[in-house]
């Protein structure tokens, strides 16, 4: 049965688990200290969002706790707890000792599907280079300058309306409008690990992956980010494509689309976005 990746943490599970272990909520400020917090934030409840297993003996050796992510498409591993002989565990890098390490199947490495948040923001969709196709958000279009991400609402005087965009999504706007401006402006204006650093936080959208989980699938045979592939998401995540499909159609007048462009602030989005998932070419 695939499974998504297990996090083993050297702590002890009441230092994780705050309340009844049958009903109990992560400790956030764990996860942060061991660079979860990220990538586990749709994961808040165990056992509804996870399986945490304690074990005596853990990749390092020591005892700790190994949190299984419970995927969106409800199917679970053959085991939740740590097994070296049916497991391959890498330590998290850049990380202060002790480290948390991440594990997976040695036959069946992650797919995307067990790797999918509770909640997926459509867009397109991107093949890797091992045809797996990953769902990408789009940040910003010439249709509307917030893309399809999540949006609050409030009231003027009047009674019209206000969008703005929720907070935890404006690093992912602000990145979108550096990557118009890199397509449209100057193209050595931004760097390329800067680039490559966006399209790993569009990735993180929908699903449960930071650098060190992009890292493990690479080492696990199933790399995500590559040459190809990382252009294919930073293009998706400016609706590059039907831009250029407006371009075609409109006379040039050089004007730049409302909304786009690293010096624009999330305002009122005007018109609603194309929220069904296509295939990047």
């Amino acid at each position: 049965m695939p499974a998504g990746f297990y996090h083993f943490l050297p702590v002890d599970a009441p230092a994780l688990l705050d309340g009844d272990p049958t009903d109990a909520t992560l400790n956030r400020e764990v996860l942060e200290q061991f660079g979860l917090a990220d990538v586990l934030a749709d994961v808040t409840h165990c056992p509804n969002h996870c399986v945490v297993t304690i074990t005596d003996k853990g990749p390092n050796g020591q005892p700790g706790v190994v949190i299984y992510p419970k995927p969106s498409h409800g199917e679970d591993p053959r085991s939740f707890s740590y097994n070296a002989n049916r497991q391959t565990w890498v330590p998290v890098p850049g990380l202060a000792e002790p480290k948390r390490y991440i594990g997976w199947d040695k036959d069946e490495p992650p797919r995307p599907e067990d790797l999918e948040r509770q909640r997926n923001w459509p867009g397109y969709l991107v093949k890797d280079g091992h045809d797996r196709q990953w769902s990408i958000p789009v940040a910003r279009s010439p249709r509307a300058s917030l893309g399809i991400l999540p949006c609050d609402f409030t009231f003027d005087a009047s009674g019209k309306p206000i969008t703005q965009l929720k907070p935890e999504y404006e690093p992912l706007w602000e990145a979108a409008g550096e990557i118009y401006d890199f397509f449209h402006g100057d193209p050595h204006g931004l760097e390329s690990d800067v680039i490559i650093q966006h399209a790993a936080a569009a990735l993180a959208v929908n699903y449960r992956v930071g650098t060190a989980e992009l890292s493990a699938l690479h080492a696990a045979g199933v790399g995500v980010l590559d040459t190809l592939t990382v252009q294919s998401i930073v293009k998706s995540l400016i609706d590059f494509d039907t831009e250029e499909e407006f371009k075609k159609k409109e006379p040039s007048d050089n004007t730049q689309p409302a909304g786009d462009g690293s010096n624009s602030t999330p305002g009122t989005q005007v018109d609603d976005p194309d929220t069904g998932q296509r295939t990047e070419n």
